[in-house]
């Protein structure tokens, strides 16, 4: 299920020809952005539904630094913050620098 939703953030961020990486916040969102987004939240809410599947987390971890400068909800943020803590402090994969990154990729320093 996650992986399903990844490849499709790929496929939008890396389609041939395009050159750009998502690092926009605020603004209104295109077309591509919204269907990133999309995913995005398939895959936050896959992993807050079944927090002990690893696989879904990692995925998390892996794409967040993708889709995380879309997110202008300050809801939206700290839930995925709180995602990203829960599977450091349960699981002891490392997500401090991830949580750091986004942080200050939203102006939260």
């Amino acid at each position: 299920f996650c992986y399903y939703h990844f490849s499709c953030l790929l496929l939008l961020i890396y389609k041939p020809g395009l050159e750009f990486v998502v690092r926009k916040v605020g603004g209104e969102r295109s077309d591509t952005e919204c269907q990133i987004l999309d995913h995005a939240r398939a895959i936050c809410s896959s992993c807050k539904g079944s927090p002990d599947t690893v696989p879904a987390l990692i995925l998390l971890c892996q794409s967040a630094l993708i889709w995380g400068p879309l997110l202008f909800d300050s809801e939206e943020r700290n839930e995925v913050i709180l995602l990203l803590a829960d599977f450091e402090m349960s699981h002891n994969w490392s997500t401090t620098w991830i949580v750091s990154a986004l942080r200050s990729t939203w102006g939260m320093g």
